[in-house]
Order: structure tokens, then sequence, then C-alpha cells
């Protein structure tokens, strides 16, 4: 987020960025965007975005070369994006979770206090012992290693399964990004960042942590009670933000929050934290401890 002009975008002139800004993505999204001499995001509440109909929130990156410095995007050098070594070393990158949520409403004081927002990432990229894996199986140059591409996640028990897809790196992760996110939402002295981004979005506004990837690949010898298992990510956190906006509201809005905060919790109960001891295909219930 931090490179410009040729670092960000090689061989692009400005007049061609200015062009994509202008002539595409601003035509797509007409009449829905941000617009910053009207709404100040630190400050300016959802409801009023909504009347003003700025849906869209853009954080360009060149900002100024790219948008010439649009009042219908922001700059993406205000995102803190935090990065996590991912589901290759789940054990950091759980502890990892865990502190920040305990020191997300620090962090976004101090990121508020500089007109910066806490992005985190808990997304994870394809390994490249998985990438070389799947080449080797799908062009039959080489004999597939599939015990050395398990290996590489470090996962205990997970000695043969190479994840076939990049859905099954994702769910992978997803399965181990649950338990820190629940224990954010029952800890009220933590919290989130403001802005997660995640891959194995389902249903329901649901992360997938089965084994049965999303567009509808079985394993015959996997649990079949677990192919479907999902997470309730964005109800964890409307919950979350319902009761940030909730405390801060006068005591005859209880009621109306309580009632609210209900329908939550139910939604939030179709999809609860589930854990189970698949070792060849890298889940565990009792680890990692915390």
């Amino acid at each position: 987020t931090l490179d410009t002009g040729q670092d960000q975008y090689p061989d692009v002139t400005i007049q061609q960025k200015q062009a994509f800004w202008n002539d595409v993505y601003c035509q797509i999204f007409d009449g829905v965007m941000i617009d910053t001499t009207q709404t100040d995001l630190l400050s300016t509440p959802l409801s009023v975005m909504l009347e003003r109909n700025h849906r869209v929130v853009t954080f360009a990156t060149d900002y100024v070369q790219f948008t010439k410095s649009s009042v219908h995007a922001l700059d993406a050098r205000r995102l803190d994006n935090t990065l996590l070594p991912g589901v290759t070393d789940v054990e950091f990158t759980q502890y990892l979770q865990r502190d920040m949520y305990k020191k997300s409403d620090n962090l976004r004081k101090y990121a508020r206090a500089r007109g910066h927002f806490i992005l985190l990432s808990l997304a994870s990229s394809a390994e490249e012992e998985q990438i070389l894996n799947g080449i080797r199986k799908q062009f039959g140059i080489f004999d597939p290693d599939e015990a050395g591409c398990a290996l590489s996640y470090h996962i205990p028990g997970m000695t043969e399964w190479c994840p076939d897809f990049c859905l099954d790196t994702s769910q992978l992760q997803s399965y181990y990004n649950q338990a820190p996110m629940e224990d954010a939402h029952t800890n009220p002295a933590w919290g989130f960042p403001n802005m997660i981004y995640l891959d194995a979005v389902d249903v329901d506004g649901t992360i997938r942590t089965g084994t049965q990837i999303m567009f509808g690949h079985k394993r015959s010898d996997s649990l079949e009670e677990y192919w479907l298992s999902r997470y309730a990510f964005v109800d964890t956190l409307l919950a979350y933000n319902l009761g940030v906006a909730c405390s801060r509201l006068p005591a005859q809005n209880q009621t109306l929050c309580d009632e609210t905060l209900e329908v939550l919790e139910e939604r939030r109960s179709r999809y609860p934290v589930t854990l189970w001891d698949e070792p060849k295909y890298g889940r565990h219930k009792e680890w990692p401890l915390e």
C-alpha cells in the first residue's frame, strides 16, 4: 500500500491510470462512491453514509497519480495492514491474532489519532510446495511429492495430504481462525481491528472450515459430518460492533440493543466454533494449546 508511481504500477503511465479510474472504475460505481467533502470515514455514522448513498469506500494505492487525489477515494497509505504467517505456522499465527484482539482498542485509538485504520489479513496464500505439487500432478512431468508438501504446513499428523486447491488452504486457515475470533467475542476486554479480510467466505456470512471445498469437491475418506462446517464470521463482527455502539447510547435504547443482540446470537448459534480431530486433513480439536 505504500509504493507509488512506477514502483506500484510498473510501465503504466499516469494517463493510463487516471483513464482507468475515471472511465472504468468510477463508471462502475457511479452514484454510490464516498465523497470525502461530505463524509469523514472516521466520524460519519454508517446511517448517515447510507442516507447519502456513500456505499463504496475505496482505498487507492498510488492515490495521487491513480485517482488525481479524487474525493471519491482515500489514500491506501492510511491502512496499517497487518499480515500474519498463516496456516503454515498455526501456533504463532493464533498467538498473534489473540494478541491483536487483546490490544485492539489501543491499536484503533492510536491509528485514529493519525487518521489511519487497522487492517488485518486472515487470508492464506498457497505455499510454493503446494503450487509445485499441483503442477506435477496436473502435467505429469515429475512425480508428485505429497509428503513433502504436507510436511511444509507443520501441522501434527498432516503427513500425506497436500491440499489440491487454493480453497483447501483457505478453509484450513479458516478452521484455525475461528477459535481466536470467538475468544475475542466472548472476552469483553478484547475486540477487533477496523477491518478484516479473509478467504473461503460462505453462505449466511460464514467462513467454511470443513473439508469439502465450495465448488463441491468431496473426499470419500474424510468425516462426512464435517464436510460443510462453517463459522459465523459476519454475525460475530456485527455482535461486537453492536456492543460498542450500544455502550454509547442512553439507557432508554437498551431494550432495542438487547433485542438486536438476541437476534445476532441466535444466528451465531447456527454456526458455532466447530473443532474435531482429523489430522490427515490438518484439523485438530486440542491443538495448538493457547
